[in-house]
């Protein structure tokens, strides 16, 4: 906390409001302002192929994704799980991204690579990077469910932003900054790190929340929206500056 407890430091931008009132004492009471982890908005590629494909290939079934960097603390390794046990029920599965190979073990990574060749009839993989903006917007809109039960993560993630846009329940990891905001917001649900499980039972409960014309899960996708929009960052350096 040196550089931050400085005379020269004035005040200090978090992402994470969670934090913020307990970074504040720790600081000598100088501002401690919260800004928007906000996000590319541009409409979904209607023509994007990859999406294509994953519309086709799904035939009707409910899309549960993991976009982005395929990285093992994105909880790659949890969704190929969950896949595999779920392989004959209605779900299909979309791991969309460039995978992060460093962040695997070598046995890992050789049974993540011996599954995408086994291609699975529920699965769909591509390992490559994804543009953000109107292509990756577009595997978001294509998703029925997003997954983002990170592990070892306490941080934000714009993912939620994403989710909030296109208005996409959620999958999170329970504790920290993203539990509290799909709690605070009903973006969806929260699990334990690695729960199979947990995972496989909240895939059900939003599936069933998506049929349901009176849902029991009323999301506050707009207010989210709001809080994170780029139109929030003049706000917040006007703060900054005062």
């Amino acid at each position: 906390h040196a550089l931050i407890k400085s005379s020269r430091c004035k005040a200090i931008a978090v992402l994470d409001e969670g934090i913020a009132e307990k970074l504040q004492s720790k600081v000598n009471d100088k501002p401690v302002i919260t800004f928007p982890d906000f996000t590319d908005t541009s409409p979904p590629d209607p023509d994007f192929p990859i999406a294509q494909q994953i519309k086709e290939k799904a035939q009707g079934r409910k899309i549960i994704g993991l976009l982005g960097l395929q990285s093992k603390r994105k909880g790659l390794l949890t969704l190929l799980e969950v896949a595999k046990q779920k392989a004959k029920e209605n779900y299909f599965f979309v791991f969309a991204g460039q995978l992060a190979e460093n962040t695997f073990t070598a046995p890992e990574l050789t049974n993540i690579k011996k599954f995408v060749d086994s291609q699975q009839s529920n699965c769909f993989f591509y390992f490559e990077r994804i543009a953000d903006g109107e292509p990756f917007n577009a595997l978001v809109n294509v998703c029925d469910i997003l997954f983002a039960a990170y592990e070892k993560f306490p941080h934000s993630s714009n993912i939620l932003t994403k989710a909030a846009i296109l208005e996409k329940p959620v999958i999170v990891s329970k504790k920290f900054c993203m539990a509290e905001r799909v709690e605070k917001f009903k973006l969806g649900l929260s699990i334990d790190e690695g729960a199979v499980l947990q995972c496989i039972e909240a895939i059900r409960y939003l599936c069933r929340q998506l049929e349901l014309e009176e849902p029991q899960l009323e999301p506050n996708f707009k207010g989210y929206r709001h809080l994170h929009a780029t139109k929030q960052i003049k706000t917040k350096n006007l703060q900054l500056i005062e």
